[in-house]
């Protein structure tokens, strides 16, 4: 091992003496450790202590090598305090990561949650629109059903007033006959559309259900999201801090 090179010379005064230091360090620093060292020593001899100088100076570098070690300990001691908040931070860092994950995913969740929600609203007023058709189709049948009956009731007492002529009455009845296969006609119409209306309600009912169900989940989905800004504001109020 090479010994280190003692190019720098300096006098210097310690407890009242001058001296004469060669070290590697630069001047500088020499005169700042003969300070310390000075001062180390004028307070032992202002305390009263008798000694003579050899042992006035190892009083001396026992101070300070005492300091020194007291300022490794706290240098230690601040080490690990940052280490510690320095994982306490990045405990929080990704805690708040997860939190910003998870706050995407639920974000996410409502906005699927939205769209279908939004199909099934616009599928409900389809099937209301196609409610209303078949209400509008299924008085317009009354409506027709309604006439025709009127036409047979007046048939019928055409008849009545010429039952004794036969051959009137012959024709009558093939009249009365074809009124009535119409009317059968009209009333399965009718039987068709109130069928059709029938099962047109019975959809709007399971959309209705199904959009009462995609509002509530995303209700909670918003509520979970709430949850989740809450628990970020936390972990950033402990970051700020």
């Amino acid at each position: 091992m090479t010994a280190p090179k003692l190019d720098h010379v300096r006098r210097v005064h310690i407890g009242g003496e001058v001296l004469q230091v060669r070290s590697d360090a630069d001047p500088l620093t020499i005169e700042q450790v003969a300070e310390v060292v000075d001062t180390h020593v004028r307070r032992l001899q202002a305390s009263g202590l008798e000694t003579d100088r050899f042992r006035l100076g190892v009083l001396a570098a026992l101070h300070v090598a005492g300091e020194l070690f007291e300022a490794r300990t706290e240098r230690d001691e601040a080490r690990t305090a940052t280490d510690g908040a320095l994982a306490r931070l990045a405990e929080a860092m990704l805690e708040r990561d997860a939190v910003g994950v998870e706050r995407d995913r639920i974000r996410d969740e409502l906005e699927t949650a939205q769209v279908a929600l939004d199909e099934r609203r616009g599928r409900i007023e389809s099937l209301e629109s196609d409610l209303d058709a078949l209400r509008s189709q299924r008085d317009s049948l009354v409506s027709e059903r309604e006439r025709l009956l009127a036409d047979l009731l007046a048939q019928r007492a055409e008849c009545e007033a010429l039952r004794s002529d036969t051959s009137a009455r012959d024709v009558l009845e093939a009249r009365a006959e074809a009124l009535k296969g119409e009317l059968d006609e009209w009333k399965a119409l009718a039987e068709s559309a109130e069928a059709d209306r029938q099962g047109t309600l019975a959809e709007l009912e399971t959309a209705l259900r199904a959009r009462d169900e995609a509002e509530s989940r995303a209700d909670g989905a918003k509520d979970e999201l709430d949850t989740l800004r809450a628990r970020l504001g936390g972990i950033l109020s402990k970051l700020e801090d």
